[in-house]
């Protein structure tokens, strides 16, 4: 009898060091409730003192136009201030034509049903570049949470319908989870060419919250 018993441990040690290992999706899709636009001024010209005093007028002018419209100045931030200078080729020889100046703004917007004035406004006091406008969340670990919910919800059915189907039993709770990798990534929105209109229109869509796990479970 001892060896049939021993021979038995053997047995459900060795299903006891079994695994299965199964990926679990989640996700949510929502409304951007911030807008991140980013504008500015380029200017030219053979004298650089000059070049930097129009587009200082014309930064200046943006963004007066901008707090007209309730954002605050603490949401409006230079994030690129460029001096280049600018060449041309002429009969194979460089020649020197003048300098350009490039001043680019990011302006944060907590209420996107702006976004198109703020573009119309900037663009009325001079701004001369629009280079992206991209939509985000505030709080992005709410829905992140929340998508990260499901996707251990999924991980799970997907572990009890594999393990139905063999015939065994899981082990509760999980010898391990994994967070593979969270997404929350922003929406951005094309802007190469701008040209006035009446009113620009904008629409923010909608952003997709994703978030990936790997459950591992014993059976």
């Amino acid at each position: 009898m001892y060896p049939y018993r021993q021979h038995l441990d053997q047995i459900r040690s060795r299903r006891a060091t079994n695994t299965l290992r199964v990926k679990g999706e989640g996700s949510l899709s929502t409304a951007p409730d911030r807008a991140n636009i980013t504008v500015g001024a380029v200017t030219e010209a053979t004298e650089v003192s000059e070049a930097q005093q129009e587009n200082a007028q014309i930064i200046s002018d943006v963004t007066a136009a901008i707090s007209s419209l309730g954002v605050s100045e603490d949401n409006i931030q230079t994030v690129e201030y460029r001096i280049d200078t600018q060449y041309d080729f002429i009969d194979g020889k460089q020649v020197f034509r003048g300098y350009r100046v490039n001043h680019l703004l990011q302006i944060t917007l907590d209420d996107v049903s702006l976004t198109g004035s703020v573009i119309d406004e900037a663009v009325e006091a001079g701004a001369n570049a629009i280079s992206s406008i991209q939509f985000s969340l505030s709080n992005p670990d709410v829905l992140y949470n929340q998508a990260l919910e499901l996707a251990l919800q999924n991980a799970q059915e997907k572990g009890e319908t594999i393990a139905r189907q063999l015939g065994v039993s899981l082990s509760t709770p999980p010898v391990s989870v994994k967070e593979i990798s969270p997404s929350t990534t922003p929406v951005p929105f094309q802007t190469a060419l701008y040209a006035k209109a009446e009113s620009t229109p904008i629409q923010a869509g909608t952003l997709t919250v994703l978030a990936l796990v790997e459950v591992e479970y014993q059976y």
